[in-house]
């Protein structure tokens, strides 16, 4: 079994999707482990990484990451994570307004434009 599939994380904090770890190599660092949302771009969960030079083995490197990402969930409340959601909610719902606005803005001015014109 790999060393990977041994470790056991927690679903992202933020959206609740699963969490993958991989291996990466730096040209200055050398080999690093990798821990992310699956959603890795889409979800504002941060990604962790550690470089195995800060460590004695890889399987330290890698428990360590893993350690900080299932603590870092341990962290968030369910209360927290509904106030969030309602944040994104609402900044979702303030953005459509202001879309509205805008394209009502720039249809008068057309408007206006046009009745300016000889």
């Amino acid at each position: 079994m790999d060393l990977l599939e041994m470790i056991p994380l927690k679903p992202c904090p933020f959206c609740g999707a699963d969490a993958e770890m991989k291996w990466t190599m730096h040209e200055k660092f050398g080999k690093a482990m990798r821990v992310a949302c699956s959603r890795d771009g889409e979800c504002p969960s941060p990604s962790w990484e550690e470089h195995c030079e800060d460590h004695e083995t890889d399987a330290e490197c890698l428990e360590s990451v893993s350690r900080f990402w299932n603590t870092r969930a341990e962290d968030w409340a369910a209360d927290e994570l509904i106030r969030l959601r309602v944040k994104l909610s609402k900044a979702e719902r303030d953005l459509r307004v202001i879309t509205a606005e805008r394209d009502r803005a720039q249809k008068a001015c057309e408007q206006i434009a046009e009745n300016c014109r000889p």
